[in-house]
């Protein structure tokens, strides 16, 4: 079934927020209305997207490649009747039609589909709330109905407040046979046919014709929400929306970490290709992203494909650094040995871009760590006369890669992760003797960190702490997070990204003193060697944490990354097999505990 979007107009009582972008493009929450209805729809396995635009058509366009585009070229002369006819021959086979200015949940979705009637439209039950927020878009002008048991009897503006059943939202469904009914009452109106109070064809809404159709005795169920819907006409709306809009949360989503294991094609590009947003690595990323979404992650990465190192990535951002390269294993390295120059911002802003427009998806992108870097890229003979010190190296970064999460949060990354395995090291009793004063190390670490991402709203900032990630080889540290959970509390993230299917890991009583404000994404999905957990097996331990964490907290994640260097031997089906098990544990998760 197809979801046919209505977008024509420009929406110019949102004033400034739609002089250079279509109104659907306005942003709550730092996420498109389009976005947010497009994961209404996707959320129910709506994936056939025809999209009426007029008004910068071409910018949802280029992004949003995918979609199916009807051009409304008199969209300044008419409304949104006359709008959504721009589509009739996308309407045979039956289709949900939605405004593109509403904010509503999946679970209206499903009622629309679950719906057995030729017509159905979604009412909100709750719209009185709503309207004592709305003195720029008072009652007068709410789309109100009325009912009788199933039956819509009447829908009108002019119903009094006190009268109605509720708001119609701007959502409807159509089978077969009622896409049939709808198209041939409409085709069969004179051009010069008046809605009530005079209104012509071209200035008519959908709630008008669809009041013309009850009055033709045409049957029209609804289904209901009590609230979860906002309406976005005026910037008293947009405030409101910001306020009071809790987006759907879902128990137990399914994310990676980051990286995904590069084939030997892939490989060979990253080794040859001196772009990293070249075409053919374009091509791979897109594949990259659909292997993700037939697993079923809610959350995604671009696999991390246009990276030599996750730690010399820094060098696609920043000049400074003599490059390294092992022909004989495939080893790439940087060193720090010029001052930085910042001359190159936007990398990962760039990769957050192509994965927006190939997936409506969260995605994730992620970024070392200021501490991380210092540890790998500082050499006390070859930096020295740049960097004097490895914490002046570490305070040179963290003003770029800050920056960089803002550009990040700009081309509308839904969450940024900082890698940092050096962090997690201090869980281990014999690493931790390499330094004078471990506990001062520790602080420092977690404090360089939060010096990138303090204060910074928009973007959900996320820690991921691995024992370091050899691949086949295992890891290097060992023992649990107690060691370290006093510390990383004090970082300002929202959540940390954890590993827990390892023998090394420690115990999950850990968690209970990490505070209640921080997300666990938990390493349940073991990613170094080849055998392939059940969704059994990681509901298991998802079970051991739940002794300790809410679920509502849980994200399911892998340990780590599947390839932690850019020739890590690790067959990608094997990371896809993982990564949908992870999925499938997630569904029997929920089900036992929403």
């Amino acid at each position: 079934m197809k979801t046919i979007i209505i977008g024509a107009g420009r929406g110019k009582r949102l004033e400034h927020l739609t002089n250079t972008e279509p109104k659907t493009f306005t942003r709550v929450h730092n996420k498109r209305i389009l976005d947010w209805i497009l994961e209404a729809h996707q959320a129910k396995e709506l994936r056939d997207i025809v999209f009426i635009g007029g008004y910068l058509i071409d910018v949802v366009r280029k992004q949003y490649p995918y979609f199916t585009f009807r051009h409304n070229t008199n969209w300044e002369n008419n409304n949104i009747l006359k709008s959504l006819f721009y589509a009739i021959n996308d309407m045979g086979d039956g289709f949900i039609c939605s405004y593109s200015d509403i904010l509503y949940k999946p679970e209206i979705v499903k009622k629309l589909l679950a719906s057995p009637a030729d017509i159905t439209i979604a009412v909100d039950t709750d719209w009185r709330a709503r309207y004592v927020h709305r003195s720029l878009h008072p009652s007068i002008d709410a789309e109100k109905v009325t009912a009788d048991g199933e039956l819509i009897t009447t829908l009108s503006r002019t119903i009094p407040d006190d009268l109605a059943t509720g708001e119609f939202i701007g959502l409807a469904k159509f089978s077969r046979a009622g896409a049939k009914i709808f198209k041939e009452y409409f085709c069969n109106l004179p051009k010069n046919f008046q809605f009530e109070k005079n209104i012509p064809l071209n200035r008519a809404y959908l709630l008008h014709y669809l009041n013309y159709l009850v009055q033709q005795g045409v049957k029209i169920n609804f289904v209901t929400t009590h609230g979860d819907y906002i309406e976005i006409d005026t910037l008293e709306d947009y405030a409101y929306a910001q306020k009071f809009w809790k987006p759907a949360s879902q128990l137990f989503p399914a994310s990676v970490v980051g990286s995904l294991p590069r084939p030997q094609f892939v490989q060979d590009v990253i080794l040859n290709e001196g772009d990293p947003f070249s075409p053919i690595l374009d091509k791979a990323v897109a594949y990259a992203i659909a292997l993700q979404e037939q697993a079923g992650l809610d959350v995604i990465s671009d696999g991390e494909w246009r990276r030599k190192s996750y730690v010399g990535v820094i060098a696609n951002i920043a000049s400074g650094f003599k490059h390294y390269f092992n022909s004989s294993d495939g080893r790439s390295w940087h060193t720090v040995e010029e001052k930085l120059v910042y001359d190159k911002p936007g990398f990962f802003a760039r990769e957050a871009k192509f994965l927006k427009l190939h997936t409506i998806k969260k995605i994730k992108v992620c970024l070392p760590s200021p501490y991380l870097l210092g540890q790998r890229l500082w050499d006390e003979k070859k930096s020295i006369k740049a960097y004097p010190t490895r914490e002046a190296f570490v305070e040179a970064l963290i003003p770029i890669l800050r920056n960089e999460i803002i550009l990040l949060r700009e081309a509308g990354a839904n969450i940024v992760q900082i890698d940092d395995p050096h962090i997690c090291l201090f869980v281990d009793k014999e690493l931790r003797t390499q330094f004078s004063d471990p506990k001062k190390e520790l602080n420092y670490a977690c404090q360089v960190v939060n010096e990138v991402v303090k204060g910074i709203d928009g973007i959900e900032t996320a820690l991921h702490l691995c024992r370091r990630n050899k691949g086949r080889q295992g890891w290097i540290g060992k023992g649990g997070y107690e060691a370290i959970i006093s510390a990383i509390s004090a970082i300002d993230v929202d959540q940390f990204v954890l590993e827990y299917s390892i023998p090394v890991a420690g115990d999950f009583s850990a968690l209970k003193n990490l505070p209640e404000k921080f997300k666990v994404g938990l390493g349940c999905v073991e990613c170094r060697f080849e055998h392939i957990d059940t969704p059994e097996e990681i509901v298991t331990r998802v079970e051991k944490a739940l002794q300790y964490v809410a679920p509502n907290r849980i994200i399911l994640n892998p340990d780590c990354g599947f390839a932690p260097g850019s020739q890590a031997n690790v067959p990608l089906d094997e990371a896809y097999l993982k990564l949908k098990n992870e999925v499938g544990a997630g569904k029997i998760l929920r089900k036992k505990y929403s």
